[in-house]
């Protein structure tokens, strides 16, 4: 199964913004609280104004009172009458333009104060904006290359367990194309072994048939089974007189008497015995004179039947 990368491009893209947008917000609170001294500023400032021109007028019109108490002076509200009254009044107006002026600068330096906060506080924000984001790019780098080891190791592995699957494959493959060969070889040699052995057992059974027929013949004098009738291919109630002289008789045609011996007799004899059994070969006919010259009983019995 081939493997999928991460997309950690896309995925520390998407953590840089989140981080960024934090920080903006920050920033825009800070800036928010900022922005909003201004007009506290300035309703303290108009209200520390009217102030001050009240507790002026206030002075104007006690310190008149005083110089008109004196002779120096008039009504607070007509031109002066003495060089004394002029005086006065041009102090309390200086004093109270001063004091005013004074608040107006006061009032001025706060909203620059809160300016300035406000761009350093823009300053500070694009720093920290830059700063996330070299270290986002960073360590989006940093996985990007570990990402990509990790994938060109994990190709490697795949291609090597790949090439071991296809080793393994290709041994059994064979392993098992050994053992039915093997196994074909040993139903082979099986079958030829079952096959040498049912006919060692079929000619052992037939030579053992024919001698179980000689023995019945010597013991009874005749035929009295199927079994002896179909080995030795004559009929059931056939007797050893009968066969003894049908092959005398056929073996003294060919020799003269003086020639023919008990062992011609028996020779012809079982040569004719032989050539009666059905389906009987040539692989036979050592073996059924092995049989008829290892049985006793049926050559003293011909003894006497000479």
């Amino acid at each position: 199964m081939a493997y999928t990368p991460t997309d950690y491009t896309s995925l520390y893209n998407a953590i840089l913004k989140a981080e960024q947008d934090a920080q903006n917000a920050q920033y825009q609170a800070q800036v928010g609280t900022l922005n909003a001294q201004l007009p506290v500023i300035d309703q303290t400032y108009d209200a520390l104004r009217n102030k001050t021109y009240t507790n002026a007028r206030l002075s104007a019109l006690g310190n008149n009172e005083t110089i008109a108490a004196k002779g120096l002076g008039g009504n607070a509200y007509t031109a002066p009458t003495s060089g004394y009254s002029e005086t006065s009044r041009v102090a309390q107006d200086t004093s109270l333009r001063n004091a005013l002026n004074a608040a107006s600068l006061q009032q001025e330096k706060a909203k620059a104060d809160v300016g300035t906060s406000i761009t350093q506080a823009g300053l500070s924000n694009d720093q920290a904006l830059a700063s996330l984001a070299a270290t986002t790019e960073q360590n989006k780098l940093s996985a990007v290359q570990s990402e990509n080891q990790y994938a060109a190791n994990y190709g490697l592995q795949e291609a090597a367990q790949a090439e071991s699957t296809r080793q393994y494959n290709e041994s059994l493959a064979q392993s098992e194309k050994q053992n039915a060969l093997s196994l074909a070889l040993q139903r082979e040699q099986l079958a030829q072994a079952q096959k040498q052995f049912d006919t060692q057992m079929s000619e052992t059974q037939k030579q053992q048939a024919i001698s179980n027929a000689y023995t019945e013949l010597s013991n009874f004098g005749m035929i009295k089974t199927a079994e002896a009738a179909v080995a030795l291919g004559v009929p059931i109630g056939t007797t050893l007189t009968s066969m003894q002289v049908q092959t005398a008789s056929g073996s003294k045609k060919k020799k003269s008497t003086d020639d023919v011996t008990d062992s011609d007799i028996m020779k012809e004899y079982m040569a004719q015995l032989y050539s009666a059994l059905p389906g009987v070969g040539g692989t036979l006919s050592k073996s059924v004179r092995n049989v008829t010259n290892t049985n006793q009983g049926l050559l003293a019995l011909l003894d006497k039947l000479k």
